[in-house]
């Protein structure tokens, strides 16, 4: 059965902004709303130089993220 590639990336684009949205509410936890942002949007040196907003494009760069804001939370300075 082919694959219908407009239907898979609109299904990416579901997840890649679930994972955003994941993130964020997570980085809620740390920071004011307008500290989310700041974050979301700020190259992280954690990431390789990403921010973390790019890094949510994909599972693996998410859970990165995901690990850095963990490691905050449990008291980690970077």
């Amino acid at each position: 059965m082919p694959v219908n590639i407009e239907k898979t990336n609109a299904g990416f684009g579901i997840i890649r902004h679930n994972l955003e949205q994941k993130l964020r509410e997570s980085a809620a936890e740390l920071f004011h709303p307008e500290g989310v942002d700041i974050w979301m949007k700020h190259p992280n040196r954690m990431l390789a130089g990403q921010t973390p907003l790019d890094a949510a494009k994909t599972k693996a760069g998410f859970l990165r993220a995901e690990a850095i804001l963990d490691a905050l939370k449990d008291g980690a300075v970077f």
